[in-house]
């Protein structure tokens, strides 16, 4: 049911480096032009950029055709985070006893 909520859909991109925020507030649905307007304004605050990495998850909008073929164009590239992605603060890592030493792999 409707529960007189307007839906806002974020796509956005972070760039630790430079600690910049990029976003696109769409009032619709993220779809696969999202996403490559997405990529289109990366390229353009970016325009020297030899690389550009997107990590994102498993959507289908990232996996469209029309996003992988506008991304081979240019110099963005593509990280598919895998199915299942623990929590980086480490809540999700066992360390046992007799493996003490042993270093968690996050």
């Amino acid at each position: 049911s409707n529960s007189g909520r307007e839906r806002l859909s974020l796509v956005g991109a972070y760039c630790p480096l430079g600690g910049e925020w990029v976003n696109d507030n769409t009032a619709g649905t993220i779809n696969a032009q999202s996403v490559v307007e997405l990529t289109d304004c990366l390229c353009a605050l970016h325009p020297q950029a030899k690389r550009i990495v997107l990590i994102v998850d498993n959507a289908r909008y990232n996996h469209a055709r029309l996003v992988r073929e506008h991304i081979a164009e240019t110099v963005v590239e593509i990280v598919y985070l895998p199915p299942y992605s623990p929590k980086p603060d480490g809540a999700n890592v066992e360390v046992h006893e007799e493996e003490s030493d042993a270093q968690p792999i996050l």
